[in-house]
């Protein structure tokens, strides 16, 4: 009898025994889950906040980096989150003006967790700059308050957040005015050959490909030559050769002209008024007294005194006029006329269509202003191109959307050519001014390009007239809400 005791106690004992294990699993499993929840929430929690640091460390670095010369905010091969234009649009805007830079991928390593950074920008504080209003030869400096989110995401399709993290600060920014002059006189974006005898006079000379000669004697005078490529021994002195030079990006400079000024006055719209960030104002109110549509000188007129508009007769016409006070000027006041004759520097036209110059006709002599010329341009005979009466200090720019070729004859130009490239097979031809090409120019026998400042305030790529760099002051930042970065605008 107290064997079947024994037994009986044998088999509580063992359920005593798995009823404790089972609380004790129970137990650890209660303690063990949500130590592992909070674990990774404080790693996605880390995640996040590092991700919201690394949005705000990209922004300063473009900014500290922007260069409005070379048209960019970071060093080659290193990420552009802030582009060039954003800087600009920051610098010209009034305060108040907000930037939203969307939300980007902070790592790509893995789908899972899915991590984002998140920047928004406002500018609280600071003068307004524009291409033609630039500021004093002081630092120009503004204040921004930026706020950076860092989200971490269960996976890519962002369906789920599991940690999120808002930092902002407070930061000046100087934008530095650029005071020195370019002295480019030739800027070629392909390949620079200056064969024969000509030569490059008071400047440097640049090229993206290589510069070379046909005949082996120095071709640079008092400046230096630089290239992304190489450059022959007999080009320049030993000490003025620079080969292996970044390139640089000749079309961007222009886009102004070749994508912005051209079109507008081709449609009679105005993105050149100073309301579309990088464009210059080349508005003149005593213009519209004259003509009732912006000066196009396209296919058609709008009077009497327009009906030359489809050709290059039609512009020096206009000018004539303009300078003579005569024509569609008589209307204007002497007050009225001087400031628009002192003005016309800033006047572009516009003819759409390839332009032949030969033996001087059209007549384009003693110019000043912009022509872009939607087309090819040939230089067939003698011809004066330009600001000719101001050798020194030229207020001219010749912009031509095609190629330019030149095959015969002497042709003096003065001011700023630019052009997808320039072929000279015979002939002379002097430049007092620069020379621009997006691809090569190749000049033969008698060339002589000589460097003369261009007095335009809209040609940028000689001569710096605004910001040109950005440095951004130490700062610190503080956590915030995500409530706080929603309602930022």
């Amino acid at each position: 009898m107290f064997r079947r005791k024994r037994k009986g106690m044998a088999l509580i004992t063992v359920v005593l025994i798995s009823a404790l294990l089972f609380v004790s699993i129970i137990g650890i499993t209660l303690k063990v889950v949500p130590e592992n929840k909070i674990i990774v929430a404080r790693s996605s929690s880390e995640r996040a906040l590092t991700a919201a640091e690394s949005g705000l460390s990209q922004v300063l670095f473009n900014l500290r980096n922007a260069d409005f010369m070379t048209d960019t905010t970071a060093p080659s091969g290193m990420l552009e989150y802030l582009d060039i234009d954003d800087v600009k649009a920051i610098a010209s805007q009034g305060v108040g003006y907000f930037l939203d830079l969307g939300e980007h991928s902070y790592s790509e390593l893995t789908d899972i967790p899915y991590v984002t950074y998140w920047v928004k920008i406002k500018k609280t504080a600071g003068d307004t700059w524009t291409p033609t209003n630039v500021p004093s030869d002081e630092p120009h400096s503004v204040t921004l308050a930026i706020y950076s989110m860092g989200t971490v995401y269960s996976n890519s399709t962002k369906e789920v957040v599991i940690g999120r993290k808002v930092i902002s600060t407070d930061c000046d920014v100087v934008f530095n005015k650029s005071v020195n002059t370019i002295n480019f006189g030739i800027l070629a974006g392909g390949n620079i050959a200056l064969n024969g005898s000509s030569k490059e006079t008071g400047g440097d000379i640049f090229a993206n490909g290589d510069i070379t000669s046909n005949n082996p004697q120095q071709k640079v005078f008092n400046g230096e030559a630089y290239a992304h490529g190489k450059i022959d021994g007999t080009i320049a002195p030993d000490d003025n050769r620079h080969e292996g030079q970044a390139t640089v990006d000749i079309s961007t400079k222009f886009e102004q002209y070749n994508k912005g000024m051209g079109w507008a006055f081709k449609t009679g719209n105005y993105p050149y008024d100073g309301t579309v960030v990088g464009y210059p104002d080349t508005r003149n109110s005593l213009v519209q007294l004259v003509i009732q549509d912006p000066i196009y000188l396209g296919p058609a007129g709008t009077s009497a005194d327009m009906e030359l508009g489809s050709t290059l007769e039609g512009i020096q016409k206009f000018y004539s006029d303009l300078m003579a006070g005569t024509g569609a000027f008589l209307a204007l006041t002497p007050a009225q006329l001087t400031d628009l004759q002192t003005n016309a520097k800033s006047i572009v036209y516009y003819h759409q269509g390839d332009v032949t110059l030969n033996h001087g006709l059209p007549d384009l002599s003693n110019l000043k202003g912009i022509i872009v010329i939607d087309g090819d341009l040939k230089i067939t005979g003698n011809a004066t191109i330009g600001d000719s009466g101001n050798p020194d200090n030229p207020q001219f720019a010749l912009i031509v959307r095609g190629t330019i070729t030149k095959t015969a004859g002497t042709a003096d130009f003065y001011g700023l050519l630019y052009g997808e490239s320039f072929t000279m097979s015979a002939g002379d031809f002097n430049c007092y001014g620069a020379m621009v090409t997006e691809g090569d120019i190749e000049v033969t026998g008698n060339s002589t390009i000589t460097f003369k400042d261009t007095d335009l305030n809209t040609v940028d790529v000689l001569k710096s007239n605004g910001v040109s760099t950005a440095d951004e002051g130490a700062s610190s930042w503080r956590e915030t809400s995500w409530y706080e970065f929603k309602i930022v605008s």
